[in-house]
């Protein structure tokens, strides 16, 4: 069963460019990782409307499992999120993290 990873930003005024470029740099290394890597941005959606959503997907749980192991010990991966968790101004705002997982009907 599918599972994805889903992360919500709201980037900050004037910085979506900065933020694209941060997406894709983080689509190469996570790609390289194995990952299944979307990215779209709410178009209509009202108070939402302007967010990024960042999808990774894995064919199962054991898919995620196993990068979550890849990514820890992976030193581009590291250094990218501290470059981004380091800074005292950050193009976005995490709004939200989910992990959901396809339902059989």
């Amino acid at each position: 069963m599918a599972i994805r990873n889903v992360s919500i930003f709201q980037v900050h005024p004037g910085r979506r460019q900065e933020f694209l470029k941060e997406v894709a740099e983080a689509k190469k290394i996570l790609e390289r990782l194995g990952v299944s890597f979307r990215a779209a941005e709410t178009i209509v959606g009202g108070p939402n409307t302007g967010n990024f959503v960042v999808a990774l997907e894995f064919n199962d749980m054991a898919a995620f499992a196993g990068f979550t192991q890849k990514a820890q010990a992976d030193s581009e991966w590291q250094a990218f999120q501290a470059k981004l968790n380091g800074t005292s101004s950050p193009t976005r705002t995490l709004l939200s993290r989910s992990l959901l997982t396809d339902v059989q009907l």
